[in-house]
């Protein structure tokens, strides 16, 4: 949800579309590159509305 909300964050500040941003984790140790599926921001509204 981190990262979902993160990137939520980075387009509204730059004004883009949601989609045209990307996020994934680095763990630097191994240069893995993770991309997990993120959460929309319909889908983060509802999720935090049931917190």
């Amino acid at each position: 949800m981190q990262l979902a909300v993160y990137r939520l964050a980075w387009a509204r500040l730059r004004g883009v579309a949601l989609d045209a941003v990307d996020a994934a984790f680095l763990y630097v140790r191994s240069g893995e590159v993770v991309r997990p599926g993120l959460l929309s921001e319909p889908e983060l509204e509802a999720l935090l509305a049931d917190s």
